[in-house]
């Protein structure tokens, strides 16, 4: 009775660590904007802006470059893109860690 008990306890932990590590894979499907960067988008005009949002959704999505001569946009863009980068190694580094932390608990 005791070993069916811890087998089926093994079972659903291996289980809910291999649902954790599947989730973990999956693509990241979103991208954080920082309002302190509205204050240099405000000097942008409409259309600019328009721009450069689709250009950071793209960039944000699967790595597209914006592909302008305005070098204010190409700033901006930049700017942004590297924020996004920044945010993207922590998520990676807090998933390893969250893996680590997993296979020690259910270890």
């Amino acid at each position: 009775m005791i070993t069916c008990i811890v087998a089926l306890l093994v079972y659903f932990c291996s289980q809910k660590l291999k649902l954790y590590f599947d989730m973990v894979k999956k693509e990241i499907k979103s991208i954080i904007l920082y309002l302190d960067s509205a204050v240099a988008i405000d000097y942008l005009t409409d259309e600019q802006a328009g721009i450069l949002f689709k250009a950071v959704l793209r960039y944000g999505r699967d790595g597209q470059m914006l592909e302008s001569s305005d070098t204010a946009l190409t700033a901006l863009f930049t700017m942004l893109c590297t924020q996004i980068d920044r945010d993207h190694k922590k998520y990676e580094e807090r998933c390893e860690r969250n893996v680590t932390n997993a296979k020690k608990r259910y270890a």
